[in-house]
């Protein structure tokens, strides 16, 4: 049986790489998580805390080899944590937690903005590089 891949609604599994797959089951845990939350489901939300961690981790884990996916994984899995604690705080502890949380939001904002000024400086040296070379320089063999 042929699927038709513009249908949106179309089950393929092969087509998606093993961390594509673990990225949005990790999303759903999340979302449930969130809905415990919102909806007061103390145990649920709880209980929906360890596979929202659990496939940030093993996300980070898969794609540990490459240099963006793991800040970014890393910055997600530090949010999550960040969330729960939130989450934590205020179904448990009267939101009296939240200084905690926000150290955890920071840490991850702070890796995002560490990467992203890494990279800036690279394209600004890639192309002042460029500029100096030329582009009769490039076409010489």
């Amino acid at each position: 049986m042929k699927l038709d891949p513009a249908t949106p609604l179309s089950i393929r599994p092969l087509d998606l790489h093993k961390s594509k797959r673990w990225e949005n089951l990790h999303i759903y845990f999340w979302l449930l998580k969130d809905l415990g939350w919102i909806a007061h489901w103390i145990g649920f939300a709880l209980l929906m805390i360890i596979p929202a961690v659990g496939f940030a981790v093993a996300i980070l884990w898969i794609q540990r080899r490459h240099r963006a996916e793991l800040f970014h994984n890393t910055a997600v899995l530090l949010w999550i944590i960040a969330n729960s604690i939130w989450m934590i705080g205020e179904l448990l502890f009267d939101d009296s937690i939240r200084a905690i949380a926000i150290v955890f939001f920071v840490l991850g904002i702070s890796i995002l903005s560490w990467y992203y000024v890494r990279c800036l400086t690279r394209w600004i040296l890639v192309a002042r590089h460029s500029q100096e070379i030329g582009p009769s320089a490039a076409n010489t063999e």
